[in-house]
């Protein structure tokens, strides 16, 4: 093959963001106080109200998260863009517990950042399907997986890590 042309790349940008292990612990145990005073959730995992980036306690983190994006921006070459983080939650999963595929409508880009996570394949994968919708059609045999001929990608996650993608990017995780 003379010339291979890559279209239409998705870029997934992780990083860490340098939070410390006992800041970490104060966002975690802050999750866990207001599951303790408003225990009500909408489904099986426990999902606090999308307002952490107005606690205090997660100030630095939003600030870290500005930081990443606004270096996400520079990378692909866009124009100083005048963004606000719209919404900021905090999931507990318990166990056999994982997210369902989905998307983040009216959100330019998403992001995962992992305050704490059981180290393992199942439940320190972040994974994404091929936005593609052919993808799924035909999948012939591949002798070796590769990030050109696959239709799922999985990304590890690490405490303290962030993990930025386009908001169109179907994303989920596996039962822990």
């Amino acid at each position: 093959m003379n010339t291979v042309h890559k279209l239409f790349p998705t870029c997934i940008f992780q990083k860490d963001v340098g939070l410390s292990s006992e800041h970490n612990q104060q966002l975690l145990t802050k999750i866990y106080e207001i599951r303790k005073l408003n225990p009500e959730s909408h489904g099986p995992i426990y999902q606090t109200k999308d307002d952490l980036h107005t606690l205090e306690v997660f100030k630095l983190l939003t600030l870290k998260i500005e930081t990443a994006f606004t270096d996400t921006l520079k990378y692909l070459d866009y124009k100083d863009y005048d963004f606000q983080i719209n919404s900021m939650w905090g999931s507990v999963y318990n166990s056999g517990q994982g997210i369902e595929p989905h998307t983040h409508a009216n959100n330019f880009y998403s992001g995962v950042y992992t305050v704490k996570c059981v180290m393992g394949f199942d439940s320190s994968m972040l994974l994404f399907s091929d936005p593609r919708p052919q993808a799924n059609v035909f999948y012939p045999t591949v002798t070796k997986r590769t990030t050109e001929n696959g239709n799922l990608a999985f990304m590890p996650t690490k405490e303290g890590e962030l993990i930025l993608f386009p908001a169109w990017l179907q994303h989920y995780t596996k039962p822990n």
